[in-house]
């Protein structure tokens, strides 16, 4: 399936740089598509060039001569900017959620052991190992070691606030277990 949609994705990408190139043969020694003055051919490729070039964040400078009558167009249409900017501000939030939407999220429970001597007590009762056990509060008073997740965008993951729940055993003999549920 993969292999379906990279193909579909490059064969509309072939078909709208050659429209681009169509245009761009098109437009050679012309300032308008559609004669010697500005027709409503002109506007309604504006507005398809002006979503290939905010909302897809599309090059146009290979094409010199679609770069020049978009620009001229802009400068020559006073009412460009407020004809365009809130359809296609309303399309960018929409790709963006609709990006949003479609992000990873992984849940994980991590934990974490090692021992801190500085947290060892005496226990004289010889059988019997204390436990202290505690939450967030006691994560953020003492050390802990450092973990690099890549792509993380929580840089660091247990020293957050109390949004995922955590469990804190320190035991008398230093030794420490943090678990925590982590959302990426």
């Amino acid at each position: 399936m993969p292999n379906e949609y990279s193909a579909s994705r490059s064969d509309t990408f072939v078909e709208l740089t050659d429209s681009l190139t169509f245009l761009e043969i098109f437009l050679i020694n012309k300032d308008y598509v559609a004669g010697d003055t500005l027709t409503i051919a002109d506007i309604s490729l504006l507005a398809n060039v002006t979503l290939l070039e905010i909302a897809v964040e599309f090059d146009l400078s290979s094409y010199p001569n679609i770069w020049g009558w978009f620009n001229r167009l802009r400068r020559e249409l006073t009412y460009y900017d407020r004809l365009t900017k809130v359809a296609h501000d309303e399309h960018r939030e929409h790709i963006k959620s609709v990006r949003d939407a479609h992000e990873e999220c992984i849940q994980l429970l991590m934990r974490f052991e090692w021992f801190d001597e500085r947290l060892a007590v005496n226990n004289t009762k010889a059988n019997k190992v204390l436990v202290l056990e505690g939450g967030q509060w006691h994560v953020n008073r003492i050390w802990t070691p450092s973990l690099h997740i890549p792509n993380n965008k929580q840089p660091d993951i247990l020293q957050t606030g109390d949004q995922n729940p955590v469990l804190t055993h320190i035991q008398s003999d230093g030794k420490v277990l943090v678990s925590k549920r982590l959302l990426f």
